[in-house]
């Protein structure tokens, strides 16, 4: 058991951009952009956009993945006692995964490279699976006091897999 704690990250503000590369092992490639600041002078509306592309390939043969992220939030401050965020999240993968695990031969694991796909790569290369999520959800809270505030939440979540494989029986 345990708790998740999920902090947005929320606008800003001060102007502020940030980019980021990173490289990793079997052609691991990320980019992240994060940019915020106020829309008005008087800082009443603020924004914030998180991007995120990512693509890798994998240890075995013809097993790869592609990753986009797209989360714009817009904020509004009218003053101190007030602020009303709404959020926008989308995010797009595309992979071809090991699904397959290995054979048995008799009662043991076939003797095969763990680099060995199983599949057939032609079928799996021109059909990865694919998830899509769009999360939108706004918030806004009034604070009283320093003591007493009051904060009404909604979210809504669509997500849609498609998966492909290749067999014989």
């Amino acid at each position: 058991g345990g708790i998740v704690d999920l902090i947005p990250k929320r606008p800003l503000d001060y102007s502020y951009t940030s980019i980021q590369q990173q490289f990793g092992s079997w052609g691991l490639s990320r980019t992240t952009i994060d940019t915020t600041g106020p829309v008005a002078a008087d800082k009443t509306w603020l924004y914030r956009v998180n991007l995120a592309y990512d693509r890798a390939d994998s240890f075995i043969d013809f097993v790869n993945s592609k990753n986009v992220f797209i989360a714009p939030t817009l904020t509004f401050r009218p003053n101190d006692q007030f602020r009303f965020n709404i959020d926008y999240e989308y995010q797009h993968s595309e992979f071809v995964d090991k699904s397959m695990g290995i054979p048995a031969v008799g009662n043991r694991p076939a003797p095969v490279p763990i680099s060995r796909y199983l599949q057939e790569p032609a079928y799996t290369q021109a059909n990865p699976n694919t998830q899509d999520r769009h999360l939108v959800g706004f918030d806004w809270t009034y604070d009283f006091n320093k003591d007493w505030s009051l904060t009404n939440r909604f979210a809504f979540n669509d997500q849609r897999y498609g998966q492909h494989q290749y067999g014989t029986a």
